[in-house]
């Protein structure tokens, strides 16, 4: 639905009436923007004074109009009361004294009222019958069309020319709505070319599935609704110390499933709007609770060939694109660098994907991401503000926890074979390796006995066994 105005709800992180009032505006198709007071305590201040000195959240703006909370929300949607509330924002921008959209996370409202615009396209696409199975050679493509069909359907249904119709086709595969039945790569065209829907697609990542709504609020808000839920499973079904899961309990948690429902979020998310910092504390999220996600449904694997193919396959369409764990943490994470089993990058010149892998990619992530065996690094959640402050705890902690072992009096640095796999990214010669370690422990009695042994040029490097057996 393509607003004027501007609907701004006032939240907390962790909230269940925010997600149940965020939940009744998508099904009403209505965009909205959110003020997380968790992320913006210095605004609480403001919402009371603009709700009369309530201080419950959600409250909830239409425009400058405070309509309440939550009761309210659902009593005028219940009543028809809404409809005038909609019809005001539909047509009319925002006063000056609308609620203020976070800096941060301050959207573009073209872009909002354009992609619910496509949303309600490909709705209507499907209630006009237009998406069919269509057999091409020997293949089945489910929910597909010919481009000449769709441009013929929407000149009539949108009343729009033949060039609006090919330039709302091109948006529809630009914002990740639809795709070539063969070939990614290939634009929109007004010809007997057959497209299909991204989310119905044959796609085996375990977020594919419908998106009934295409959320348009920050990228951020998608990854905090995901830290939200893995925070819960976390305290509930994780250990202290992160080491421990018991996936047969998240397995049968009301909250997982609630998780489940998000990661379908993640197919709209718009990568390219995160800096560096917001891209690597998601990417560091997504993989940890992919990891889980994907051993609660496929299994955990067990034995080398197992875990190989497990981390091929597993993944999440994330922005209209497929990732895999292994795409995540070697194409994204580590700037599209081979990984320990690969004969060559993850990514190849012309995939668009590279467009979000990290320029300056941190080898302290090798401590933040875990998969899922004994020998992994602790489980936590990644925050983009707080992220330089936990990858240095998160690898401080690894390295005091065993990752590195250097006894009195020995020559001998036992190292986790984590150093090993990803040598390149600590440095290509032993001492730019031991220096980094180093740094990282900090003033310790372990660090400066291995700075004199360095110093000597008196030292051996050994490697620890990896404990490849499930974290439960």
């Amino acid at each position: 639905m393509e607003l004027k105005g501007r609907i701004v709800l006032y939240v907390e992180t962790g909230s269940e009436d925010c997600m149940a009032a965020k939940t009744k505006l998508e099904s009403l198709l209505l965009p909205y923007v959110e003020i997380n007071l968790t992320e913006h305590p210095d605004r609480h201040s403001e919402m009371e004074s603009l709700s009369n000195q309530q201080s419950t959240v959600p409250q909830i703006f239409f425009n400058a109009t405070h309509i309440g909370g939550l009761c309210e929300l659902e009593e005028l949607a219940g009543t028809g009361r809404l409809d005038e509330f909609v019809e005001m924002v539909k047509t009319t921008a925002p006063p000056p004294n609308t609620p203020q959209p976070p800096l941060l996370l301050s959207p573009d409202y073209s872009d909002i009222s354009k992609l619910s615009r496509l949303n309600e396209i490909v709705i209507k696409m499907d209630n006009a019958g237009l998406l069919k199975n269509h057999r091409i050679l020997f293949k089945v493509h489910r929910s597909s069309f010919q481009g000449r069909t769709f441009v013929s359907w929407i000149k009539e249904a949108e009343r729009v020319s033949d060039l609006e119709a090919v330039e709302l086709g091109t948006q529809l595969i630009e914002n990740g709505f639809i795709i070539h039945v063969s070939d990614p790569e290939h634009p929109f065209s007004d010809s007997s070319e057959y497209f299909k829907l991204l989310h119905r697609s044959e796609s085996n990542a375990l977020n594919a599935g419908e998106v009934r709504f295409y959320s348009c609020v920050s990228p951020l808000s998608i990854t905090a609704d995901l830290r939200k839920y893995m925070f819960q499973l976390h305290s509930s079904h994780i250990s202290e110390d992160g080491l421990r899961v018991s996936y047969d309990a998240i397995k049968t948690d009301l909250i997982f499933a609630k998780y489940v429902i998000s990661a379908q979020k993640l197919q709209t998310v718009n990568i390219a709007t995160l800096d560096e910092n917001e891209k690597m504390a998601m990417f560091i999220n997504v993989y940890n609770s992919l990891v889980v996600h994907g051993i609660i449904v496929k299994g955990a694997p067990s034995n080398h060939f197992a875990r190989y193919k497990f981390f091929k396959s597993t993944s999440y369409i994330i922005g209209g694109h497929t990732f895999s764990l292994n795409e995540i943490e070697n194409g994204i994470l580590r700037g599209n660098r081979r990984g320990m089993t690969d004969l060559s990058n993850p990514f190849s010149v012309k995939d668009p994907r590279l467009e979000f892998i990290m320029r300056n990619p941190d080898p302290r992530i090798h401590f933040a991401l875990n998969c899922a065996s004994r020998g992994c690094p602790a489980i936590r959640i990644y925050e983009p503000d707080k992220l330089e402050k936990q990858l240095t705890m998160a690898t401080k902690a690894f390295l005091n926890s065993g990752g590195v072992e250097c006894l009195p009096g020995s020559r001998v640095i036992s190292l986790s074979p984590i150093f090993k796999w990803y040598r390149t990214d600590f440095g290509t010669r032993d001492t730019e390796l031991l220096r980094f370690i180093t740094e990282k422990l900090g003033d310790s009695e372990t660090a400066r006995h291995i700075e004199e042994l360095v110093g000597a040029n008196c030292y051996k490097i050994s490697w620890q066994s990896y404990d490849w057996s499930l974290n439960h």
